[in-house]
């Protein structure tokens, strides 16, 4: 032992452990490991993308328009708040004014909310009271 490792490790090594050391022939240093090359890759060719689970133009429009009908359906329950009354009525009126990007069932529905506003507007200036009155 030309570095004394050893008496290092005797003292640290198990009973048994020790004697196993003792006991030990004295060999050659061990041979080097030969490092292997990785096996040559074999080209291949890929496989096709599995199908896609994303949604067409046509499902995300159509989303977006019941989105939208959704959101005018819960602006409608904020109509009761004074402050938030012109903000709802402005999205039912300008949803209005485009309702032709919409299917026929859609109109009816904007239709329907627009004659809801017109119907509320009519009753507040027939009743005479300002917003701030109220």
């Amino acid at each position: 032992d030309p570095f004394g490792l050893d008496a290092m490790l005797a003292s640290e090594l198990p009973q048994r452990a020790r004697r196993a050391v003792r006991a030990a022939p004295v060999t050659s240093a061990p041979a080097r490991r030969i490092p292997r090359r990785p096996p040559p890759r074999i080209p291949h060719v890929q496989p096709p993308p599995p199908p896609t689970s994303c949604w067409s133009a046509r499902e995300v429009g159509v989303m977006r328009r019941f989105a939208l009908l959704q959101c005018l359906d819960s602006a409608r329950g904020y109509h009761r708040i004074a402050w938030a009354r012109t903000g709802v009525e402005l999205l039912v009126e300008h949803v209005w004014q485009h309702r032709s990007r919409l299917l026929a069932a859609q109109q009816s529905a904007i239709e329907e909310a627009m004659a809801w506003v017109r119907k509320c507007r009519a009753e507040r200036k027939g009743a005479g009271v300002s917003a701030r009155d109220a």
